[in-house]
């Protein structure tokens, strides 16, 4: 298998609403981060709100918003919130901000730039140390249940691969589990848990994280459940009681999910074992409560745990909710099937859930409009792995028609999803032959993710180059040679700029990337240009060589066999071998990289040692010669 065709592709799913109602008034505030101490008013923030225009908060930090469409209970969306030297704080209290039915101020946090960029600095150091030092315990681990005979030489190999790739996918999502603690307010802590936080932030993650567990919020939220249960059958003489708990659990919550994302920001598989653990059991302690037993049934999904994913997707079917969130899993559900390999069942429940969902789209519901899209890209996903392109592309353009149709309402949300469906109708469009359409599609979601850059680079930068990286493929199959470059040279361009902020996270990206523009160069007769392309791709895989040579090994041989093949244009037949014998070396198996030997045995005149190598061939596959062309062999 080559390079490229071990490259990935990806769709991107984002879920907003949109609603159109009477006018509505709502007041708010904007406050600084001041750390433990008590935020203060912060006047002068420039506030822009779909809906509602714009206005500047006073000196007391106040401010009004009219909306002319938006009922109380609608879904606020702000397009920019702005003051000079200071940063956006909480974040995700405004991704859940929604217009307040008692008129209650709502509150929007600043935090001074410097400061913030202090935080996340630290935090992304702090992190980055605790990823590297958990993968290391857990290289080690294998290699001692290896050493000690509880592991056979392939499953070690591929659990060792697996640990990899879990370590690399960690760290290019680290950014968020940063930012999410960089954005703690400490100021809304107890006393125990702000000596926590400090922890953290001082680089002691296990002593917090064994901070959080001697805590051990997690049994006692189990115990507010059991007891809010219990008082549930006396509702009436224990209503003060049962509110109090309520909240007590709510603030549990609220410490577990901090608990949470300090196992994230450690990382490591230990790390992620014991969150699936609290996941699991959170559910498990209500096994009524919709919200919780879906929620570990996406983590196990997510993780590829497909039995505990399947146990806990049937059980939200089993919980007293309306049918929309039951169609919400069926659509889980029939993705779930799809990844297990059983196409019919995931086809009926995939079904079910459009079927649900379009009569709701005659009520112009856009939340019921996102979800048939959603099936409907998942059917197409279902039918593309089947190679059923037709259908596959009739589904994904069902999808692609309603996100846009929402996405015309001027609710932006939705660009995400349609530059993820445009991709995914390019590849069936490329898998059809369509060359046409498949270019026109895969531009389109190349500049829908360039749209999105400029808004988030740090989240879309990466998209952008790999679509980037699928149009340059295909230009490469059509011989299109200048837009070949254009599109694989600025995709490196992009790798390497993600490579230069997270190099463990980026480099197999980059390296990739580099590899590919050799190829052209080579196609191209541009020889200098291809050797300096692929030395560049061989110092990047070496590196990750280094780190795990049962998984990189074939990137570092291919590469060196590339590069022999750029030696025989410059007639450096000596060269040429000599990355070739490496080649072989790392990977003995491999055909392709005799047969390139042999070619250059023959254009060095050693027609004794090519017939040598004719024969070894033909040894790890007689039928080769006929199924190849080979002209060197022709001329023994």
């Amino acid at each position: 298998m080559t390079i490229v065709q071990k490259l990935g592709l990806f769709v991107t799913v984002v879920c907003e609403a949109v609603s159109l109602y009477a006018q509505t008034v709502q007041p708010g505030i904007t406050l600084e981060y001041n750390e433990k101490n008590v935020k203060t008013a912060l006047g002068g923030v420039e506030i822009i709100i779909r809906d509602a225009g714009s206005t500047v908060s006073d000196a007391n930090g106040n401010f009004t918003l009219t909306f002319n469409t938006l009922q109380p209970g609608d879904k606020v969306v702000y397009r920019s919130i702005q003051k000079s030297g200071y940063e956006l704080f909480n974040k995700q209290a405004l991704e859940q901000w929604y217009i307040s039915k008692d008129k209650k101020p709502f509150q929007i946090v600043l935090c001074r730039s410097d400061k913030f960029k202090s935080l996340t600095e630290n935090y992304q150091r702090v992190s980055s140390e605790s990823y590297a030092r958990q993968y290391k315990r857990d290289q080690e681990s294998l290699a001692k249940q290896l050493k000690e005979g509880f592991l056979k030489e392939e499953e070690y190999k591929k659990q060792l691969l697996s640990l990899e790739d879990k370590y690399y996918e960690d760290l290019k999502n680290l950014d968020n589990y940063v930012d999410m603690f960089a954005r703690i307010d400490l100021s809304e802590l107890s006393n125990q848990e702000q000596k926590i936080i400090e922890l953290l932030q001082n680089g002691d993650i296990d002593e917090a994280i064994r901070a959080y567990e001697s805590q051990n919020y997690l049994e006692k939220f189990k115990q507010e459940v059991s007891d809010k249960n219990e008082i549930a059958s006396a509702r009436k003489k224990l209503e003060e009681l049962e509110q109090q708990k309520a909240m007590s659990m709510e603030s549990l919550l609220a410490s577990i999910e901090r608990q949470i994302s300090a196992y994230k920001l450690a990382g490591g598989y230990d790390n992620y074992k014991k969150i699936g653990d609290i996941l699991r059991n959170l559910a498990l302690a209500d096994t009524t409560n919709y919200e919780m037993v879906n929620r570990y049934a996406k983590f196990s999904h997510k993780q590829n745990n497909y039995e505990d994913a399947y146990y806990f997707y049937r059980l939200c079917l089993n919980c007293s909710v309306e049918k929309e969130k039951l169609a919400t899993t069926y659509i889980n559900l029939g993705s779930l099937y799809r990844e297990m390999n059983k196409y019919v069942e995931s086809e009926k429940y995939l079904k079910e859930a459009v079927n649900y969902y379009s009569e709701k789209i005659n009520f112009l519901q856009s939340n019921a409009m996102y979800n048939v899209a959603k099936a409907e890209n998942e059917l197409g996903n279902l039918f593309y792995v089947q190679k059923k392109y037709s259908k596959a592309e009739k589904h994904f353009y069902n999808a692609y028609d309603i996100w846009q149709t929402i996405y015309h309402t001027g609710n932006e949300a939705y660009l995400s999803d349609l530059a993820g469906v445009l991709n995914n109708l390019g590849l069936v469009y490329m898998s059809l032959q369509n060359i046409q359409e498949a270019k026109k599609y895969i531009i389109k979601a190349i500049e829908t993710y360039q749209r999105l850059r400029e808004s988030d680079p740090d989240m879309y930068e990466r998209y952008l180059a790999m679509a980037q990286s699928n149009l340059g493929v295909l230009f490469f199959q059509t011989r299109q040679w200048e837009e070949t470059e254009l599109y694989w040279t600025s995709a490196t361009n992009h790798y390497q700029n993600l490579y230069e902020k997270n190099p463990h996270a980026y480099s197999f990206d980059l390296a990739k990337s580099r590899y590919n523009l050799g190829r052209y160069y080579k196609a191209f007769n541009r020889i200098e240009e291809a050797k300096n392309e692929y030395q560049k791709a061989l110092e990047i895989f070496n590196y990750c060589y280094l780190h795990n040579a049962s998984i990189y090994g074939i990137y570092v041989a291919e590469t060196k066999n590339a590069l022999a093949y750029v030696y025989i244009s410059k007639e450096d037949f000596n060269t040429a071998l000599k990355f070739v014998d490496e080649a072989i070396e790392l990977i003995p198996s491999e055909i392709n990289f005799y047969d390139t030997k042999g070619e250059i045995l023959v254009l060095k005149g050693n027609m004794q040692a090519a017939f040598d190598i004719s024969q070894k061939i033909k040894a790890l596959d007689p039928d080769y010669f006929n199924k190849n062309k080979s002209e060197w062999y022709k001329n023994l």
